[in-house]
Formats: structure tokens, C-alpha cells, sequence
């Protein structure tokens, strides 16, 4: 069900092969027509425009291009080629692909390139492009709220990654400015160690936070994984190589997830202990995972119910229950895996002083919240 994401594609075609596109339904496109006279011209499609010149600054590093061979025969072009083409790029996590009537590539690569398609040819622009290499650092998003006592533990650990070329997101969900004023001080401690982006909007957005600055980052960014950690985990030094030797398209990999027999979020088949202890190795896949810890294909941030959250329920606090809340949209719409990683934590800081977890306020919630997804939406949390 990975279909149901459809990335954005930006076709790019001479008006010999335009037709090919005036009935195509797929429903996240907008296509260019180059023509000398498009002014002559008057289809009823609003999602073709012809130009005499195609555009190149409306489009997000994660767009797709799509760009149509001008000698192809539009005959030899199925028309579900739009679907297959989004469907290689989510299976395989590509930057570009070549076929003989077309090349589709993500924009950054141009951005980065600083190609400009009107300014080469098709065929030197798809050689341009299959011959990058992406120097892309691992993004990670990571949320602090009135633990900023942590932080610098926690950036330490960062730095004796294995893994050197990544770019920190730091939600500063504080509201006092004693606290953002420390933080201030932190990152600049750190600033020549670490590339630190700090994201505070002077209020708590909560764990809700974190998704919805992900989306964001795919707008800047030409992201294909993404890492969510909390602010008192410690982990390994080669905690991120791990993940980014294991990780897999279309899914999630982390340390913490549960599978169930019943429906009770508090009662799984596996225990804190055995996940901690990294026990119970026939259990890989989780039916629920935590993001504390996770890597994330980035796409799975394009799929719009991620975002209606608010809908579900108007009595529960579901923005401070986005370990839930993911785990019920990427198992029920998208039927994605959440892959078990046994790298645990070697420390959560925090773990004994249960008025700073997020988890024991939420004690009463959280089953109430499963059981309403359960019930209420059809989320099968037994039989996966």
C-alpha cells in the first residue's frame, strides 16, 4: 500500500509527446510543454502549461523530474508509466533512473549540479545526472523540553559517531527564556563539532513536533532517511552506522517497538528487558515502534494522513502520542515494516526519575488511544 504516496513529478516534454499526458490521472503532477507557439494553444488540462521554456525554481529537492526523450515514439509509452515511475523510486530510494524514452531524477540533484535543463541537452543532462554522487548528510531530529542538563552528554555522544557527515535538528520545545538562553550557549559550544539547525517556535509542540518539522525539512532538503532520538538516549558510537547499514526503503528500523496478542498498549508479547537486553530474536518486526532511536525512510513524512491527526480523536492528547500515531498510519494505511534494530540505548539519562517521562503522564492515554484506532478505525494491532 507504499502506492498511496505519490511523490510529486514535474514533467518536462516537447509538444510531439504531450498527449501522452492529457488523460493520465495521477494526482500529485504538473507538466511543461516546451512550444514556440503556446500561446496557439488551449488544453483543457490544469496541470499542463506550454512554455518556451521549462521552469526550474518552483520545485522541492524531493520533486521528481521527469524528463521525456524528444525522439521518443509516444506509442511505446504505457500509460501507467507516471505510477511505475513513483513506485520504482519508493521501492528503490533513488536519486535518478534511465530508460530509453525517459530519465526522471530528484531535483536537488540539478540544484546541486546547477543544471539547468534549458541550458543542456536531454541526453547531456541525463549523463550529468547519472554520474552524481550525493554528499548528503544523515539528517536528525531530535526534541528537548526542560532536560537541557542532557544536552551536552548528548551532543558529546554525537560527536564520537563513527558516522561524521550529519546535520542535527534541535526542536527546543522550552518556553522559558532562561532555558533557550543555556541551550543558545550549548550549541554554540558545540558549533565547530556539529552542524546544529535550531528549530524554536516559543512553545512546546510536543512529540507532533518532530513530524511536522520532517515535513518541513523536505522542502529544504534533499533527504532519503531521516533519525528521530530522544533527548536523554545515549547510544554507541557506532549506534548511526548501524542504522544506515541496516536501513531499507519503505520502512522504519529501531530499537523499541512491541507486538501484541491482545489489544493493550501496556500488555506485549515482548518485554522493556528483552529489547534492552536485545532477547526474544524471533521477534525482527514490531506491529508498534517508538521513533526514540529510529531511522525513517524520509518519504513516509510525503503521506498526507500523517498530518490529520486532529480528526481522530477531539478528547486525546495525539500530539504528545506520535509513537502511536505513526505506528497506526504506516501499519494501516501504507502496511509498511517497523524492522526491530538491536542496538538499544547504552543509557536513557532520565530513566529513573519517572516526573520526566513522557510516557508515565501518559500512562492512561496511550491504551486508551490504541483501543479507540483499534476499534474505532480498524487498526489490527493482533493479527500483523
Amino acid at each position: 500500500m507504499t502506492s498511496n504516496i505519490y511523490q510529486k513529478l514535474h514533467i518536462k516534454c516537447n509538444f510531439d509527446n504531450y498527449m501522452l499526458f492529457e488523460e493520465v490521472q495521477y494526482p500529485n503532477m504538473t507538466i511543461e510543454v516546451l512550444c514556440d507557439d503556446k500561446d496557439e494553444y488551449d488544453i483543457n488540462n490544469a496541470k499542463m502549461v506550454f512554455v518556451k521554456q521549462y521552469t526550474t525554481s518552483v520545485s522541492t529537492p524531493n520533486d521528481l523530474l521527469l524528463y521525456i526523450n524528444p525522439d521518443t515514439d509516444i506509442a511505446s509509452v504505457g500509460q501507467n508509466v507516471l505510477y511505475d515511475i513513483n513506485s520504482y523510486f519508493l521501492k528503490h530510494n533513488c536519486l535518478h533512473v534511465s530508460q530509453s524514452i525517459y530519465f526522471c531524477v530528484k531535483m536537488g540533484v540539478l540544484h546541486n549540479l546547477n543544471v539547468s535543463i534549458n541550458g543542456v541537452s536531454y541526453f547531456e543532462c541525463q549523463q550529468l545526472c547519472s554520474e552524481y554522487k550525493s554528499d548528503e548528510p544523515l539528517h536528525i531530529v531530535l526534541a528537548t523540553y526542560e532536560r537541557n542538563a542532557n544536552l551536552e552528554r548528548v551532543f558529546d555522544m554525537l560527536c564520537s559517531q563513527t558516522v561524521k557527515n550529519i546535520h542535527l535538528h534541535l526542536i527546543d520545545n522550552n518556553t522559558c527564556p532562561e532555558l533557550h538562553k543555556d541551550i543558545n550557549q550549548i550549541i554554540t559550544q558545540f558549533g565547530e563539532q556539529l552542524k546544529i539547525t535550531l528549530h524554536r517556535s516559543f512553545k512546546n509542540t510536543h512529540c507532533i513536533g518532530r513530524v511536522l518539522l520532517i515535513k518541513e525539512l523536505l522542502s529544504k532538503y534533499m533527504m532519503d532517511y531521516v533519525v528521530i532520538f530522544d533527548d536523554d538516549q545515549l547510544y554507541e558510537t557506532d549506534w548511526l552506522e548501524y542504522l544506515i547499514k541496516h536501513k531499507k526503503p519503505m520502512s522504519t528500523l529501531g530499537w523499541y517497538g512491541k507486538t501484541y496478542s491482545v489489544c493493550d498498549y501496556w500488555k506485549s508479547d515482548i518485554t522493556y528487558t528483552d529489547l534492552e537486553e536485545k532477547r526474544r530474536r524471533d521477534i525482527n518486526k514490531f506491529t508498534y515502534f517508538g521513533p526514540g532511536g529510529c531511522i525513517f525512510d524520509a518519504r513516509l513524512f510525503m503521506f498526507d494522513k500523517l498530518y490529520e491527526y486532529e480528526k481522530y480523536s477531539m478528547d486525546l492528547p495525539i500530539f504528545k502520542m506520535d509513537d502511536i500515531w505513526m505506528s497506526f498510519v504506516f501499519n494501516k494505511y501504507l502496511d509498511i515494516p517497523f524492522y526491530r534494530a538491536f542496538k538499544p540505548p547504552l543509557e536513557c539519562i532520565d530513566s529513573q526519575d519517572l516526573s520526566k517521562m513522557t510516557w508515565f503522564k501518559l500512562k492512561e492515554d496511550k491504551p486508551k488511544f490504541m483501543r479507540l484506532l483499534c476499534d474505532t478505525w480498524g487498526w489490527d494491532v493482533i493479527s500483523k
